[in-house]
């Protein structure tokens, strides 16, 4: 109980409905904020009992942030699209057990990374046409299976096949740690950072078919010279392209090693 005059704690937790007259009602969201982080749940009537379809955790910041009338009615139009059958178990903390979160995360960074250079090339066309969303789709296998690592590698991509957005390469043997290639190099892992992985020069090694080794110390020596930034969260991949970095990399025609060395040399090894 609240003692008059005290500050009253902010609320962590909260439920949202349809109302159906009398009825028990058929989509019912909770959300609960721990740390800095709201964790959405919701439950579908089956007539039977409750099923827990679906279970999202996004940034919230601090604990009590209001929830706006627009969010609350796009996830409820959203629970009402949720497919519910009842052979299908429901969501439960064995499933997020089972799911590799690790792997999606990094397959999410690497589609970012790959669709923004898409929409790069897109926004120098003089020509567009007007779309409501891009959408694009692809086959991954994401089941754990131990892969073998190539060039000195760790293993990289494990439950990862042909189907991977970023197809397994032959070894590069031109790229060497001299200046020019280690500030393409560097571009191409902050490009990593910038899209979210939390794997950045492995994905580099990948995509360029080099040894993770040559990455460390592609970076290292962008930092030294002061083309890679230092600086973020504790824990966390960093590096962005400072200013002298970025001038660094178009007097080295670094958009003209990307096409060779990766969207030309993807594209033949397909």
């Amino acid at each position: 109980m609240v003692k008059s005059g005290a500050q009253k704690a902010p609320t962590n937790a909260g439920i949202v409905y349809l109302p159906i007259g009398n009825q028990v009602p058929r989509d019912i969201l909770t959300w609960f904020d721990y740390s800095t982080y709201r964790v959405w749940v919701h439950n579908r009537n089956t007539g039977s009992g409750f099923k827990q379809l679906a279970v999202e955790v996004q940034h919230a910041g601090e604990i009590g942030q209001k929830v706006s009338t627009l969010e609350i009615s796009a996830r409820l139009e959203l629970a009402k699209l949720r497919a519910s059958v009842e052979e299908i178990p429901a969501v439960t903390p064995k499933s997020f057990r089972e799911i590799p979160i690790g792997r999606i995360l990094e397959q999410h960074a690497k589609l970012i990374s790959q669709h923004a250079r898409k929409q790069v090339k897109k926004d120098k066309q003089q020509i567009r046409l007007v779309k409501d969303y891009e959408l694009a789709t692809y086959t991954l296998e994401l089941q754990p299976a131990e892969q073998h690592a190539k060039f000195g590698q760790k293993p990289l991509n494990r439950g990862l096949t042909e189907t991977n957005v970023i197809p397994a390469r032959t070894e590069n043997l031109e790229l060497r740690a001299n200046a020019r290639d280690s500030i393409f190099i560097a571009y191409v892992y902050a490009e990593q950072v910038k899209a979210g992985s939390r794997q950045p020069a492995l994905i580099t090694a990948q995509l360029l078919g080099i040894k993770v080794t040559l990455v460390y110390i592609a970076v290292r020596t962008a930092r030294k010279k002061y083309w890679l930034t230092t600086v973020g969260q504790q824990g966390a991949p960093v590096g962005v392209l400072t200013a002298e970095g970025e001038a660094e990399y178009k007097r080295i025609k670094g958009e003209s090693l990307y096409t060779k060395y990766i969207t030309k040399a993807l594209k033949e090894e397909k």
